[in-house]
């Protein structure tokens, strides 16, 4: 009897654990858990990645509008700059014609009393000297204008030729700070990685026509890679006006230019003042009335030699100056002294910023299950994939490119106006496209 209950239970055990694995839940739950964590780390590894790619995304965005910020804000100041200058410029030539105008009147005024005076008018003698004193200092403040015309526009060329690359450093200062990455990186990143779509996409013909196919692109990424002085050059944010050129500072102009002043007081006592020229005319006829008191306005016109045959001529009671050459250096704006300003207005300009690829945030963008995508070849059959686990192609964050534009508002740069000018961000605008809708980012 003992012997055949030993057996039975021998027998029975088996049978008996198989019925209570039916209730026994022991170790479900190391189970759910182990899968549960599986896939909350496949969502922390997706969300990660895509949390740091739309980071980057908006930190090139960022950098692109900071670069075309600064850019108009600094284009607005050069052109402020050149307004006010011209506004100084006009001032200036305005006071020394009306200080000449009191001169040309004070040497008409010592003639008619040196006409007076020879009606015996013996008082009117006294006033010549006087009048003439002041009549002789036109020379002097006539001297003056070419003077300040000369360094107002030297000043302006200055600042004409230097904004464009106060500009360009500007805008990188401003794109670095944004945390934008050395432009010629991002570039050549970022058209490795089209060329890598192009070849996912089933563009073998274009590639093989560039020489690109298989192998080919391989190794020009490799070498691309190695190419670590792209990271050296110091360009973050570049403009894309190819109207004007491609380097600076054409293509950073402030698209303002040199124009011919007219009317008064850009002319003065030449051009198309008729007034000054009237005015002027009876100056001459009053200091040679008034000689020898008004010498050296006359000296001014003249060589110094004809004053005496002027007067000689006078006393002679002729009709014209004869044999005497009279160089009319007073007033500006004519033929032989052109008076200039500068005019214009920028406009618009787009820049370009980005930011560099980086390999997949945890590191494990080599493995081949977290790529996904078709399987390998000669693998589709299989029930289970049971290849390598790496990918000799990593999964990576790509390269950002983003565009921005800005454009200088307010008056132009005119003869004399307001300085009003300010910067401000408008809608990208290229011209390649005829309209101005274009992506704001390209990746």
């Amino acid at each position: 009897m003992k012997t055949t209950g030993l057996w039975m239970v021998i027998i029975r055990c088996p049978f008996t654990r198989v019925r209570n694995l039916r209730s026994d839940d022991r170790g479900s739950v190391l189970l759910l858990t182990a899968m549960m964590a599986f896939l909350v780390t496949i969502f922390a590894i997706v969300s990660l990645n895509t949390s740091e790619a739309i980071h980057r995304r908006i930190t090139a965005q960022n950098a692109a509008d900071a670069a075309a910020d600064a850019a108009a804000l600094w284009q607005a100041r050069g052109c402020n700059l050149l307004q006010y200058l011209n506004n100084l410029h006009y001032a200036i030539d305005s006071a020394l014609a009306f200080v000449e105008m009191t001169q040309y009147a004070a040497c008409i005024g010592a003639g008619v009393a040196r006409v007076l005076a020879f009606f015996s008018f013996g008082a009117a003698e006294a006033a010549v000297s006087p009048l003439c004193a002041w009549c002789n200092l036109a020379p002097n403040v006539d001297r003056v204008q070419p003077t300040a015309k000369d360094s107002i526009l030297l000043i302006q060329a200055g600042i004409d030729t230097a904004i464009p690359l106060v500009v360009l450093y500007a805008a990188n200062v401003a794109a670095k700070e944004s945390k934008a990455d050395p432009l010629a990186e991002v570039v050549k990143q970022y058209s490795l990685d089209s060329l890598k779509q192009l070849s996912k996409l089933g563009a073998p013909d274009v590639l093989q026509k560039l020489g690109l196919s298989g192998g080919s692109l391989d190794e020009l990424k490799k070498d691309a890679n190695n190419s670590s002085w792209l990271k050296e050059i110091p360009i973050f944010a570049y403009p894309l006006d190819t109207t004007q050129g491609w380097l600076p500072p054409a293509n950073l102009s402030l698209h303002v230019e040199r124009t011919e002043g007219k009317g008064y007081p850009w002319e003065f006592a030449q051009g198309s003042d008729v007034a000054g020229q009237v005015m002027l005319a009876g100056a001459l006829v009053g200091a040679a009335l008034a000689i020898p008191h008004c010498n050296p306005f006359l000296e001014y016109v003249v060589d110094v030699g004809q004053v005496e045959q002027i007067a000689d001529t006078l006393s002679d009671d002729a009709n014209e100056l004869k044999g005497v050459e009279i160089s009319l250096n007073y007033g500006w704006g004519g033929a032989s002294e052109k008076e200039y300003y500068y005019w214009g207005n920028p406009g618009y300009m787009t820049w370009i910023a980005g930011k560099v690829g980086r390999s997949e945030v945890t590191g494990l963008g080599f493995l081949r299950w977290l790529k996904g995508g078709s399987p390998p070849k000669g693998a589709a059959d299989l029930p289970m994939y049971t290849g390598p686990i790496a990918s000799s192609d990593h999964l990576a964050i790509p390269a950002f490119i983003a565009l921005a534009s800005s454009q200088v508002e307010g008056d132009p740069v005119i003869a004399k106006g307001k300085a009003n000018a300010e910067g401000k961000l408008i809608r990208v605008f290229l011209k390649w496209f005829d309209k101005n809708e274009v992506p704001l980012i390209l990746h």
